[in-house]
């Protein structure tokens, strides 16, 4: 009896252990991203890492358009794409352009990213997100654009405001409570975050998996752990609307 009362006592305090290790862990892999983004400005004259640059005819609801005047550097390709990035991170790949990074680079609760390695690596783009809030280009009345990508002095207060976070993965729901896996949000990569809304399949890119918080990283460069309370916005949703701040860049 004693003995199992002492069991009942340990295993959540390990299980919390575990999960704080790994919450270390992925806190670590987003500090990284914002590292290499910082070195990322240096290199291109306080250009911050572009969300997607290159272009890709008209489809999926976009309205019909022409290639833009400069050359168009297609198809379309994103920052996790990026050979910089790569290289900020101090990491050997086979081919940048294919998007897939070693499994250290992973955050260890994620599920799709392990799910959908192969030969070349695993895929980062489903373990975090960028915030793609307000980019130039995303309302589909501006149709596909060649670049999009924010200057380091355009950004409001970058200490407040969230490039990068958990993005989504198996089992989550927008807020992440939800028990069952969520059949949308199961096989939606999360090219953007931002809590950002779109019908009839895009509530959130922020996965809440560890203890409903996430770990996020900021414009000026540093990263930490927040809770679900603190970041989830949602339109319909009056309660989170002082959060939609942090995920605006210009905005004050």
């Amino acid at each position: 009896g004693i003995i199992a009362l002492l069991i009942s006592i340990l295993l959540p305090a390990l299980g919390r252990a575990r999960e704080q290790g790994r919450q270390t862990l992925c806190l670590s892999n987003v500090r990284t991203l914002c590292q290499a983004n910082t070195l990322y400005q240096t290199q291109f004259k306080g250009w911050n890492l572009p969300g997607y640059w290159g272009w890709t005819q008209a489809s999926g609801g976009w309205p019909p358009s022409t290639p833009p005047t400069p050359a168009a550097d297609g198809p379309r390709k994103y920052w996790f794409q990026s050979w910089a990035l790569s290289q900020g991170l101090n990491v050997k790949l086979r081919d940048p352009e294919l998007g897939r990074y070693p499994v250290g680079m992973m955050c260890p609760n994620n599920t799709l990213s392990f799910e959908r390695a192969n030969a070349d690596g695993y895929t980062i783009h489903n373990s975090y997100s960028m915030n793609y809030t307000d980019f130039p280009g995303t309302p589909a009345s501006k149709g596909p654009t060649y670049w999009n990508a924010w200057r380091l002095n355009e950004i409001i207060s970058p200490s407040e405001k969230i490039q990068f976070a958990d993005g989504t993965s198996e089992g989550l729901s927008v807020y992440g409570v939800n028990p069952k896996p969520n059949s949308t949000l199961r096989y939606f990569d999360a090219y953007f975050g931002g809590e950002k809304h779109e019908a009839p399949d895009k509530g959130g890119a922020v996965a809440y998996r560890h203890l409903k918080g996430a770990c996020v990283g900021y414009f000026d460069g540093h990263a930490g752990y927040a809770q679900m309370t603190y970041l989830v916005y949602d339109p319909a949703d009056a309660g989170t609307t002082g959060n939609y701040r942090q995920w605006k860049p210009k905005m004050r």
